[in-house]
């Protein structure tokens, strides 16, 4: 796909049938001439993502919100992405910014950009993800998952990009293609104001000047059995993901792996405690996880309490209390939380401060953080 935008803009009087209104307004400029910085673009794009996200809405790559989660988030041995968006259901975006007057080729780019996407999964192994929007619906953990399954929007952003990097995009994806990638080239046009126009001095014009979706290839098997015919099997070739790679956990198969662990009988009980709660209280669901640990999180009306994972850690939600129960009842769980695990519980939380890298606890805490959460759960405020 190559779009073209014309380098100028025109005013236009619709009600004038002759079509003498129509003058150029605005005509493209580059970076050099306007002493466009990166630094510039970088910081518009993190603090108005739609900045980029537009045009890929337009193309059908997303209909989601996003959010900037970080700017310049580093990765060992690789460098350092531009800036990192998050969506409503967790997905991430990778940008990198590049302007005209950038010597760094269309290779060197693009091939950077894919770098992060291989690398990205094992650096949030090492370091966990934090400091989302606190604004943002979904958990870290629901993040983390997204991360490690490889599930990634690629954008390069420029004043003006060649649509030939699309081809060469090809090239450098090769067997990455089987991955859940999309890759947008999303040219922002920098206009002049016209010397005998009014208005801003600059626009700024986003628009796709490529793309690359994920391709579903199927592989041909010829099966050939002694004494019968031929037969011709069709299987799709499965995407190659991180060790960490994203599974679907059920209540049952939840259960079935709690009761064959080797967690403590306290820790089993809380399991059952969870959907003994789930069972008195009616607005409160059990969402099971994704991830490579089976993990169920306790909701309130859709927010988070505390996620209770296989290997017997437990994450407390807390930034979501406050949403999940009212702002009394929330402030009750908290103070309950300190008590029952005060070496978790340091420090002063802040409840718009995202919180849930799972954490060991002591077993002899459960049954207590059960009663807690249904005493808060009774006295919560109604929604």
């Amino acid at each position: 796909m190559i779009r073209s935008l014309a380098g100028a803009i025109f005013s236009a009087e619709l009600t004038n049938a002759t079509g003498d209104s129509v003058h150029a307004v605005y005509v493209q400029s580059d970076a050099t001439e306007l002493g466009f910085k990166e630094d510039w673009l970088q910081n518009a794009v993190a603090k108005n993502p739609e900045l980029v996200i537009s045009a890929c809405r337009e193309a059908g790559l997303t209909d989601e919100r996003w959010w900037t989660w970080t700017r310049e988030y580093g990765i060992e041995d690789v460098g350092s992405i531009d800036v990192l968006l998050v969506s409503e259901s967790g997905r991430v975006a990778i940008v990198e910014t590049k302007l005209s007057y950038n010597r760094e080729g269309r290779r060197s780019v693009l091939a950077q950009l894919l770098d992060y996407a291989v690398h990205l999964p094992e650096e949030v192994e090492r370091r966990p993800v934090s400091g989302l929007p606190p604004e943002l619906p979904v958990s870290e953990k629901v993040v983390q998952e997204r991360i490690e399954a490889g599930d990634f929007l690629l954008i390069v952003a420029g004043d003006l990009l060649d649509s030939r990097a699309v081809k060469l995009s090809r090239s450098l994806l090769g067997d990455h293609l089987l991955n859940e990638w999309e890759l947008a080239l999303v040219e922002l046009a920098v206009f002049t104001r016209a010397p005998e126009a009014t208005g801003p001095e600059h626009i700024i014009v986003p628009h796709l000047r490529g793309l690359i979706e994920p391709e579903s290839r199927q592989v041909v098997k010829v099966v050939v059995a002694q004494g019968d015919k031929n037969r011709v099997v069709v299987e799709r070739q499965v995407p190659h993901t991180p060790a960490a790679a994203r599974q679907e956990w059920t209540e049952e198969r939840f259960f079935g792996a709690l009761d064959k662990s080797s967690l403590s009988a306290s820790h089993k009980a809380f399991g059952k405690a969870l959907l003994a709660i789930r069972a008195q209280f009616p607005e409160v669901q059990i969402q099971w996880g994704t991830g490579k640990t089976g993990s169920a999180t306790l909701k309130r009306n859709g927010h988070g309490l505390v996620e209770f994972y296989l290997d017997g850690k437990l994450a407390f939600r807390r930034e979501r209390p406050p949403r999940a129960l009212g702002e009394a009842a929330g402030q009750a769980y908290l103070d309950g939380l300190r008590e029952i695990y005060p070496d978790q519980m340091v420090g002063d939380i802040n409840p718009n401060v995202p919180t849930t890298v799972p954490v060991a606890v002591s077993a002899k805490g459960l049954e207590p953080l059960a009663a807690l959460i249904r005493k808060v759960l009774t006295s919560a405020a109604p929604t």
